[in-house]
């Protein structure tokens, strides 16, 4: 599959699809840099896009960084919101 060019929004959408496959919810983290790395292979125009959009992402509430900002997960109390946008976004 070659890189795609993504909306903000389905980039978010992406990122939320990964943590939540992973069952990455809650105090079950994921190092971000393997996420920003795994999302900037797979988008075009990237850039410091994808780290722009886990920070708005962190203080809009959806993710929870932890250890210095080394590690993310998703924050439950968000789920029926994240898998709206999943579900509007990707499928």
């Amino acid at each position: 599959m070659g890189k795609r060019d993504l909306t903000d929004r389905q980039i978010e959408a992406t990122i939320f699809d990964k943590l939540a496959r992973k069952g990455m919810w809650g105090n079950v983290y994921r190092p971000a840099e393997s996420m920003d790395k795994w999302i900037t292979n797979r988008i075009t125009r990237n850039g410091r896009r994808v780290e722009g959009i886990m920070r708005d992402l962190e203080k809009r509430g959806f993710l929870l960084f932890k250890k210095s900002d080394k590690v993310v997960s998703l924050n439950p109390k968000r789920k029926e919101e994240i898998f709206r946008i999943i579900e509007e976004e990707l499928y």
